[in-house]
């Protein structure tokens, strides 16, 4: 069973500012949080301190989970090569043929504003939200692709739809706190 586009549309904010635009991100820091730099990859992320922090492993820089196991962030970086656009990766992402997963953010919103690029330090960016079925259980997936000269950030946030109101905000304010150094 799918959820319904309500549950949808209360997704999509969270997909829309994940990493780009950081309203009040700094107030949202509190002692009860962590931030980890990865220098190699350059980039830098805040979650709660109560999440497990997993770096640099099976083709992932970090992936930061829920403790109940609901709910995840994960940052996955790649190489660009010659004109590759973030959306062109994300289109990648999605699959081709019967597998291809739906984006179910309409094309043209799929580009993060100016002041969302740079706020979180990049100059490209393509978002994608989708559904989806993992045994009996539904989730929710946001991926936010963000692109500054041959590098390429990916950033996947997951949540079961069961645990959106225990950890939907969560994992936004995760996904605000993105930023490339």
């Amino acid at each position: 069973r799918f959820f319904s586009m309500r549950t949808l549309w209360c997704l999509v904010p969270v997909i829309l500012f994940s990493g780009a635009y950081r309203v009040q991100a700094e107030e949202a820091k509190t002692s009860a949080s962590r931030t980890y730099k990865h220098r190699q990859a350059k980039f830098s992320l805040t979650y709660p301190a109560d999440w497990t922090e997993k770096a640099d492993a099976d083709g992932f820089a970090l992936s930061v989970n829920a403790s109940d196991g609901k709910a995840s962030v994960q940052i996955r970086t790649d190489s660009v090569k010659g004109k590759t656009t973030a959306c062109d990766l994300l289109l990648q992402l999605e699959g081709a043929g019967a597998d291809a997963k739906k984006n179910v953010i309409p094309e043209d919103k799929r580009r993060p504003r100016a002041e969302e690029l740079a706020a979180a330090g990049v100059r490209d960016g393509c978002i994608g939200a989708y559904r989806s079925m993992q045994g009996e259980t539904e989730m929710l997936q946001g991926v936010a692709v963000y692109v500054n000269g041959r590098k390429a950030w990916i950033l996947l946030q997951n949540l079961q739809a069961t645990a959106r109101d225990a950890h939907g905000k969560t994992v936004g304010e995760i996904a605000k706190s993105f930023v490339v150094r």
